[in-house]
């Protein structure tokens, strides 16, 4: 059975493109001037639909990581009234403030310990928070604050899901194909042209192109 590959935005557009351009190329009653100055005009179509693509999907890609923040390091489940959301934001902070200092995961493991015997929630999500980014800023060859991080979420598979979403995002380097997503390579017949002003100038060359597209 064959794999399934659903197409993105960005392919649709550069498709349409290509298409669009084949059919310009295509007329020969226009000249070449005329040809560019068509294709000049759909690029730019493609382009600013491509801007929205980008984004829309910075957009949706921001919003998923605040998402599995929260998830993996907020307060939501913990307060059922106002009164409660105020005390723990307070402790929250006052532990964030606690653990920003700790440089060994042994120490922080020890730390942690301690919430967890005391119950002390707000300090185990504050350093749940703080071996995140220590095993980020470590390049991720830290064992022990993976240890830390594992530990301190180890009881909220929501949060463990999360946290390794944010993990493989922070991980992740974009490749070639993901660099050259949201572009699409100028054709020759529009030369060196890549920004709107330069494809306004070759679109202007052809003075049909207010009257026929």
């Amino acid at each position: 059975m064959s794999q399934i590959v659903f197409e993105r935005p960005a392919d649709k557009i550069r498709a349409k493109f290509s298409d669009d351009r084949a059919k310009i190329l295509a007329r020969n009653e226009l000249t070449p001037t005329a040809k560019a100055a068509r294709v000049a005009l759909a690029l730019k179509t493609a382009n600013a639909q491509l801007a929205a693509a980008k984004s829309a999907a910075d957009e949706a890609r921001q919003a998923a990581r605040a998402k599995n923040e929260r998830t993996a390091f907020g307060l939501d489940d913990l307060a059922s009234s106002p009164g409660d959301r105020a005390a723990i934001t307070m402790a929250h902070r006052a532990a964030l403030d606690k653990v920003a200092t700790i440089g060994d995961s042994k120490d922080a493991a020890a730390l942690l310990a301690r919430a967890r015997t005391s119950g002390d929630e707000t300090m185990v999500r504050a350093l749940a928070l703080h071996a995140h980014l220590q095993v980020v800023a470590s390049g991720f060859t830290s064992e022990g604050w993976q240890n830390v991080l594992g530990d301190a979420a180890r009881s909220r598979p929501a949060a463990i899901d999360a946290i390794n979403s944010l993990l493989a995002e922070a991980k992740h380097l974009p490749q070639g194909a993901e660099m050259f997503e949201f572009m699409i390579v100028t054709p020759t017949e529009l030369g060196n042209a890549t920004t709107d002003a330069q494809l306004d100038r070759i679109i202007a060359q052809d003075p049909s192109m207010g009257l026929v597209r």
